[in-house]
């Protein structure tokens, strides 16, 4: 029986494990890898707040209407924000609109400040407010979370630790089974 298992758990290590990062490396830009780990929804929400500011093609995510998107996203906010957030799910996910135009100056003929997309502030609404119409929304609900910056960056950390998962699961596999056959041949000499 051991003599079987051998030559097959020697083809896994040089054949199946290097073949199993190597796809792994092209499968990690594919849609599927994307829609396996609720990737593609989180990446879709972060392009619609990477706009101009006031031309953001999609600047709140409601939790209604944009089920998956916002579970995805909340979760992804929930696991990384520093901001204290209430026990229950907001209503809403927002990215603050400045009304400013493009640049600003600053005092002492300083040149002009550019603003950026990335810095503005995303906040959780826990205030039911319609989507037609321009809301006041008390300041007590709602919470700034972080930056369409953060939540871009939280993103790509995501992505990196489960890469870093898949890479040691894979590494952890090929040692314990190169151990096994070392000690394997070893045992029948």
């Amino acid at each position: 029986m051991k003599n079987k298992i051998l030559p097959i758990l020697e083809i896994f290590l040089i054949v199946v494990i290097p073949l199993l990062t190597t796809g792994l490396d092209l499968f990690e830009n594919s849609k599927l890898y994307n829609h396996f780990f609720n990737f593609d929804k989180v990446s879709s929400a972060i392009d619609g707040f990477k706009s101009d500011y006031a031309q953001s093609k999609k600047s709140t995510i409601f939790k209604e209407s944009d089920g998956k998107e916002f579970v995805d996203l909340w979760k992804l906010i929930k696991s990384y924000t520093h901001a204290t957030i209430r026990s229950q799910e907001p209503y809403a996910i927002s990215m603050l609109k400045i009304n400013n135009p493009p640049t600003v100056s600053v005092p002492y003929n300083a040149p002009d400040v550019i603003l950026v997309p990335e810095s503005a502030p995303i906040v959780a609404v826990y205030f039911e407010f319609s989507k037609e119409k321009d809301a006041k929304i008390p300041r007590k609900d709602i919470i700034i979370v972080g930056t369409v910056a953060d939540i871009e960056r939280w993103f790509l950390d995501k992505k990196k630790n489960i890469r870093i998962t898949i890479n040691m699961t894979i590494s952890l596999m090929s040692i314990l089974m190169g151990l096994f056959i070392h000690f394997a041949k070893k045992n029948k000499d």
